[in-house]
């Protein structure tokens, strides 16, 4: 079991609406996760946010570049057992 966390959102309406409440809740849902399965904290790929070239206009997707940049960082991430 893989459980991959929400994106570190620098800006955009998901971060504006929560706030701090952000971060507690993905703190949160790491530790229940993480019980289980192993948990990626996809906000480790900051740069992939951070860079406006790889976020859609609605601010909350990546495009297809950014993509890219996340799939790598991801499958970087993954402990895949047989």
């Amino acid at each position: 079991c893989i459980w991959i966390g929400p994106p570190g959102y620098l800006s955009g309406r998901i971060i504006n609406k929560c706030g701090e409440n952000f971060e507690k809740f993905v703190i949160q849902l790491k530790s229940i996760v993480s019980k289980r399965c192993q948990y990626i904290d996809s906000r480790e790929a900051i740069d992939l946010m951070s860079n406006k070239e790889n976020i859609e206009k609605d601010t909350v997707h990546v495009n297809s570049q950014g993509g890219k940049v996340w799939s790598k960082f991801i499958l970087g991430k993954m402990k895949l057992t047989k």
